[in-house]
């Protein structure tokens, strides 16, 4: 089961799946009559946390340490997880502090962050949530469960990080439309180019990684950005966060008509 969420335009959702975590009966829907489940919806649960901001422009980085990290690093008070439930905007500094909590949550810590969608979120928290929307619930109830659909969801998520949130790309990653006949590019090299390119930087082969960036460069600028969504997709698959952010922070930049060549470059260095 993923222990990071992002609830998108879903609180019923997430207040769902909270009650049902710590439920006595264990069922895919909560019981309603258990201690957990009445405290719950008297709203004085011990395990779970609502985070809220302490200034009108949403939660910040001192309401995160406040609130979650520290917390976080205390085991649940009775019940077996620990759920902090966001209800208000983070803000992008408090976001970049919760990523080692997230990255690596203690094994009762379960994080749901709600907004009105994942625009909302930076792409390094995004590649590390599961991301759900309001027509989610049934997986949140079993019928589809959590834990099959964890062994994709880095690469699921990390082409909704990056192609913002094409359902084309969900669908794809989830395994229901073949890659090979429907990636864009793929039968032009661009897949097999990012695997390579990939496969060198992962083995520390910097020199063979700028080697093959020649294949590169005669690429159409239109080109380039489906190019670095493959590579994205590989970095989300080996939790490879860090080099994820450099493909991502490259792939903005050309955007605003750098010189694609040194971007790159750059790229590839920081992905080492």
């Amino acid at each position: 089961m993923a222990q990071a969420y992002i609830f998108a335009d879903s609180r019923k959702n997430a207040l769902d799946f909270a009650k049902r975590l710590n439920c006595a009966a264990g069922g895919d829907i909560a019981c309603g009559d258990c201690a957990s489940c009445r405290v719950f919806e008297s709203g004085n649960h011990p395990d779970t946390i609502f985070v809220k901001g302490t200034k009108q422009t949403g939660i910040g980085v001192d309401d995160v340490r406040r609130q979650i990290i520290m917390p976080a690093a205390q085991k649940p008070f009775k019940h077996r997880y620990k759920v902090f439930i966001t209800e208000e905007s983070l803000l992008p500094a408090a976001q970049n502090a919760l990523l080692k909590t997230i990255e690596e949550p203690p094994p009762y810590g379960i994080f749901s962050f709600l907004a009105q969608s994942t625009h909302d979120f930076l792409p390094t928290v995004i590649s590390r949530c599961a991301v759900m929307k309001s027509g989610d619930a049934s997986r949140l109830r079993g019928n589809v469960s959590l834990e099959s659909h964890v062994p994709g969801s880095q690469s699921e998520l990390g082409s909704c990080a990056y192609a913002e949130n094409s359902p084309e790309d969900a669908s794809r990653l989830r395994g229901n439309v073949p890659p090979e006949s429907h990636i864009p590019g793929v039968q032009s090299g661009l897949g097999a180019l990012a695997e390579e390119i990939f496969g060198a930087v992962q083995g520390a082969d910097v020199a063979q990684a700028f080697a093959l960036y020649r294949k590169i460069e005669p690429l159409e600028k239109s080109e380039l950005p489906e190019f670095l969504k493959h590579l994205y997709i590989l970095c989300g698959k080996a939790r490879r966060f860090d080099a994820a952010d450099a493909v991502a922070h490259t792939k903005k930049i050309l955007s605003r008509n750098a010189n694609a060549q040194l971007a790159i470059e750059l790229m590839l260095l920081k992905m080492r």
